[in-house]
């Protein structure tokens, strides 16, 4: 789950997508990202397929808990426009050009790489 939001949480606030009141949000897609590759890391090392005590042949539960944690996982990243087709549909605000007087006292290279 950190190491989800370690790795995109600062990308989302710097294309100003991300706000303090997205928090919970964001926090629910993390569990939802790490409970479905923790099911899939346990299907790694299982069969696809079990035998129950009468020996009837059942998928394996972790399946559908990455089926379902993966759906969630999606419908949230689409909100936040991690998706390629959510991105299309966004626009993301471009950052203003810096003023003349920010030009003059912090250079042009300054302002510009930020």
């Amino acid at each position: 789950m950190k190491a989800f939001a370690d790795r995109y949480l600062h990308l989302l606030q710097e294309m100003l997508i991300f706000t303090d009141v997205d928090q919970a949000a964001f926090e629910l897609m993390s569990v939802h990202y790490a409970t479905a590759w923790r099911a899939a890391e346990i299907l790694q090392t299982s069969d696809l397929v079990l035998k129950d005590k009468f020996g009837q042949l059942h998928k394996h539960p972790a399946l559908q808990i990455m089926r379902d944690n993966s759906a969630l996982f999606r419908s949230y990243a689409a909100e936040f426009g991690m998706t390629p087709s959510a991105r299309s549909r966004i626009a993301v605000p471009l950052p203003e050009a810096p003023s003349q007087l920010e030009m003059e006292l912090f250079g042009a290279e300054a302002v510009v790489s930020g």
